[in-house]
């Protein structure tokens, strides 16, 4: 796939922005395109990914990755999930430190790279970040997805948010999984 532009169904811009950095030093460039899809609601963030990366490969006929993001607290397994923005949405960050006032704060993002050429079996690729929450919000004014301003990342001292876009590229979870994907669609065949 050297050299090659790869669709990335998403709505969101960070996570284009982050793709294209990621997946570049590997010849692969990265468009863009705000596609809804279905997201089964009992479903794990890779069983997700997997679904809609052969739903909308098949329908657009060529191949294309998405992207599933969860959110996990220890403190409540499962929870939010693979549902953090609809949970966020919901509560707030009062909401969020009202339920871990008292509790363990670990928490780790996972995220979900599916890709899919069209007519074959989706691909999942896999990355996670632990770390924990503080229950105050930092960089309220910066334009970032909400978890950012609370989520500090292990062996670091401060949130997300306090990290530029190249720093955090080095560690999020999202990286992780891009990279796996990168070598899966750059290896000698």
């Amino acid at each position: 796939m050297k050299n090659r532009e790869l669709l990335f169904i998403t709505t969101n811009k960070h996570k284009v922005m982050q793709a294209k950095a990621v997946l570049a030093p590997f010849g692969i460039g990265v468009k863009g395109l705000k596609r809804p899809y279905d997201e089964a609601s009992d479903d794990s963030i890779e069983e997700i990914a997997a679904k809609a990366a052969k739903q909308l490969a098949d329908r657009l006929k060529r191949p294309v990755m998405v992207e599933d993001t969860g959110v996990f607290f220890d403190a409540y397994p499962g929870f939010p999930g693979a549902f953090p923005k609809f949970v966020f949405a919901g509560i707030g960050y009062d909401g969020l430190f009202r339920l871990l006032r008292g509790k363990d704060k670990r928490a780790r993002f996972v995220s979900a790279v599916g890709f899919c050429r069209p007519r074959e079996k989706a691909h999942v690729f896999r990355g996670e970040m632990k770390g924990r929450i503080q229950l105050r919000v930092t960089g309220a004014e910066k334009d970032v997805l909400p978890y950012e301003r609370i989520f500090v990342p292990e062996g670091k001292r401060k949130p997300l948010v306090a990290f530029s876009t190249d720093e955090k590229l080095g560690f999020l979870h999202r990286t992780k999984a891009m990279k796996k994907l990168a070598r899966f669609l750059t290896r000698p065949i």
